[in-house]
């Protein structure tokens, strides 16, 4: 029985030595694979270059064999200091999704000993690299490619660290937008232009705007399942109904409800200043798979505060 173990556990180390010095695949493993960067610290939207070297640290020479698409021997795993793993850029996997196979003339590159093959890289062109915070980098090299009929090598480098901080421009324009957004929102509008700001808003899905100047408190009395629960909570309790009937509006419209507005025409107004109330009249127009329908609207509105507020609508047809 020892004999028979010791015969098997031979075979296995055989074949083993076997697999891997086959053809090329003699001193692979004493390629060293590691990253550079020039500095650690980049700001959003800056390339992200990254040399990757091969070295040979063999006395013996190695060959390599490269591919015409450095995917097939040079790949990245990115993830988050969170552990998020980064996603590739959409055109670059749908890049390697087509490719099924590579050009099989593959360039054979002899290194001898201490030589090195490098390859720089610009992560960004790849990698969904767009917010800042802290990134740990991780390459991987195949000497010859994968889907080549042998036995497929993968050499891990270094883990590296970088930083992406926001730039000071692009947070310029973000605290201008955030202003512009801020002035837009406190605008006093009359109840013409608030209804047209509302259905403009929710025709580019900018749901910030599109309830700015809906009264939920007052829409819920139309939706009785959510003003029953409504009214069985204490004052103090009901901030998280009003929330949650947003979110359910905010759904219906985005995915259950009509489809993409394609326009809107408002035709006819009523104010009642006296009784600081208004109904505004409106036509839309519906675009879904294959149809175009339009419904019209009543809009009722009430002043407060010099500003004008959605509290119901009604479809007249």
């Amino acid at each position: 029985m020892k004999k028979l173990l010791i015969i098997i556990l031979l075979m296995i180390t055989t074949l083993s030595s076997i697999s891997f010095s086959e053809d090329g695949f003699r001193g692979y493993e004493k390629l060293e694979c590691r990253l550079k960067v020039q500095k650690s610290n980049f700001e959003l939207g800056e390339p992200i270059v990254v040399q990757f070297q091969v070295k040979n640290k063999d006395y013996n020479s190695v060959d390599i064999r490269l591919s015409e698409k450095s995917y097939y021997n040079f790949d990245f795993s990115i993830k988050s200091i969170k552990n998020r793993l980064i996603s590739e850029l959409e055109n670059f996997y749908l890049e390697k999704v087509d490719s099924k196979t590579h050009d099989k003339n593959l360039k054979k590159i002899t290194l001898d000993h201490e030589q090195f093959y490098g390859v720089s890289f610009d992560l960004t062109k790849y990698y969904n690299l767009d917010k800042p915070g802290y990134y740990v980098i991780q390459g991987h090299f195949t000497p010859i490619p994968r889907d080549v009929n042998r036995p497929s090598v993968s050499i891990a480098t270094q883990i590296i660290q970088i930083e992406i901080k926001g730039s000071a421009y692009q947070e310029q324009i973000a605290l201008e937008s955030k202003i512009n957004e801020e002035n837009e929102l406190q605008k006093i509008r009359n109840p013409y232009e608030t209804v047209k700001f509302m259905l403009k808003a929710r025709q580019e899905k900018n749901w910030v705007r599109y309830f700015r100047y809906i009264d939920l408190y007052q829409l819920i009395k139309e939706y009785p399942v959510y003003y029953k629960r409504y009214q069985d909570l204490k004052p103090s309790k009901r901030e998280n109904i009003i929330h949650e009937f947003q979110e359910y509006l905010k759904e219906y419209l985005d995915k259950i409800g009509y489809n993409k507005i394609d326009q809107f025409s408002i035709y006819k107004s009523i104010v009642e200043n006296e009784k600081k109330k208004a109904k505004i009249y409106a036509k839309i127009t519906y675009k879904g798979e294959g149809l175009t329908f339009y419904r019209k609207y009543v809009f009722y509105l009430y002043q407060k505060n010099k500003r004008w507020f959605v509290m119901s609508w009604k479809v007249n047809n």
